[in-house]
């Protein structure tokens, strides 16, 4: 009994917080976040250009589900990619890792940042909430060539998160130097 009440309570609360109110119009996107307590919520769209073409971002905000997260009231952020036709969704921002915070509050601004290794490497800007503050958190993401999948670059968002400086994506490019030829 107390378990469909949570989610009933996260799911209002992630409502109520999402701009607009709207839920993404892709029933689909739900699948792609099973740690998702209900449908994700759209935060904004953006293109990002990258040598070998285009990505398509979308970012959604979502509760995550009972026994996610230790904290009540928490949202998190990620990322529908979507590229020659496949869909993938990524969490970015909330669960442990270099990028956990109590709440993120949506996408601030995305781009190429240069590549490692022939790898593309995209930078995402989020603003995060704790507490007692609120930040612009910095997410590196890659695309694992193999497996032709995008990943969380913990290393590299590691690094920008213990590097001083003000976020900007010029600021994550030169931080992380201008990538091979990018």
């Amino acid at each position: 009994m107390i378990r469909p009440l949570f989610r009933l309570l996260a799911l209002l609360a992630m409502l109520a917080a999402a701009p607009g109110g709207a839920v993404a119009g892709d029933a689909g996107y739900a699948a792609l976040f099973p740690q998702a307590a209900g449908p994700p919520v759209l935060d904004k769209s953006v293109a990002v250009a990258l040598t070998a073409g285009q990505v398509g971002l979308i970012s959604v905000r979502f509760a995550p589900a009972p026994g996610q997260s230790q904290m009540f009231n928490s949202f998190w952020c990620g990322l529908v990619i979507k590229s020659a036709g496949h869909a993938q969704g990524l969490v970015v921002v909330g669960e442990p890792g270099p990028t956990e915070t109590l709440s993120c509050l949506g996408l601030q601004a995305a781009g190429m940042i240069g590549s490692l290794g022939g790898a593309p490497r995209i930078g995402l800007l989020y603003k995060a909430s704790s507490p007692n503050a609120e930040s612009i958190a910095a997410v590196v993401i890659t695309l694992d060539t193999k497996a032709g999948i995008w990943k969380n670059d913990d290393p590299a968002t590691n690094y920008l998160t213990g590097i001083a400086g003000t976020p900007s994506l010029d600021w994550m490019r030169h931080a992380l130097g201008h990538g091979d030829g990018d």
